[in-house]
């Protein structure tokens, strides 16, 4: 059994509170998805603001397989309009 009362958190941060934040790209490459033959862009942002934030990072994959790309032209209209 393990005891996670004496594991140290070290620098562990919460996770960011439901809301708007402005990101910047840090990374982005193609990859291919473990679970199938389809790609995927995996991607890393900064966050830009609020600057209470501004040293965290977020990550996400975006699905590339032909179902998933009609979600993801609809999610980059959407930032495009904010």
């Amino acid at each position: 059994m393990i005891d996670f009362n004496k594991v140290e958190t070290g620098n562990i941060k919460s996770a960011l509170p439901e809301g708007w934040y402005t990101v910047q790209v840090a990374k982005a490459d193609l990859r291919e998805s473990k679970n199938g033959p389809k790609t995927l862009i995996n991607t890393e942002f900064n966050i830009v603001s609020p600057v209470k934030y501004d040293k965290r990072k977020i990550w996400n994959n975006f699905n590339l397989g032909a179902k998933s790309l009609w979600a993801l032209n609809h999610r980059f209209l959407a930032l495009y309009q904010c």
